[in-house]
C-alpha cells in the first residue's frame, strides 16, 4: 500500500492512468490539494466524482468539465457517458486457420 501522505506519491499515482479508483479515494481523503487531479482521473468513479463535486472548489468543478461530467445543483449527479464509457475499438480482423497440406494437392 502507498504512502499517500507523501505529496509527490500521491502527484505520481494522479499520473498514471491505471491508479485504481480505490487509491484514487484514499488520494483524496490524504491529500485535499489533489482533488483536482483526482476528479480529471479517467478511472474515478462517480460516487467519488459526486462527492469531489459537492464542495463547490472552482478547480474540481473545471475537472469535472472538463471530462464532460456536469453537476445537478446539490445532488452530486454526473452525466458520464463522454467519459467513462469506453470507446469501442475498431474490428479486428479474426485470423482463422487455413487447411495447409505440406505436398500440393492441386
Amino acid at each position: 500500500m502507498a504512502d499517500w501522505s507523501d505529496i509527490q506519491v500521491a502527484h505520481n499515482a494522479l499520473n498514471n492512468p491505471f491508479t485504481s479508483g480505490a487509491d484514487l479515494s484514499a488520494i483524496a481523503q490524504t491529500q485535499p490539494s489533489l482533488w483536482p487531479g483526482v476528479a480529471a482521473h479517467p478511472n474515478a468513479f462517480p460516487e467519488l466524482l459526486s462527492q469531489l463535486g459537492q464542495f463547490g472548489d472552482p478547480a474540481v468543478q473545471a475537472a469535472l468539465a472538463s471530462r464532460g461530467a456536469t453537476a445537478q445543483s446539490g445532488t452530486g449527479n454526473y452525466d458520464l457517458t463522454q467519459s467513462v464509457v469506453p470507446r469501442l475499438l475498431p474490428t479486428a480482423r479474426v485470423w482463422s486457420p487455413q487447411r495447409v497440406s505440406l505436398w500440393d494437392d492441386r
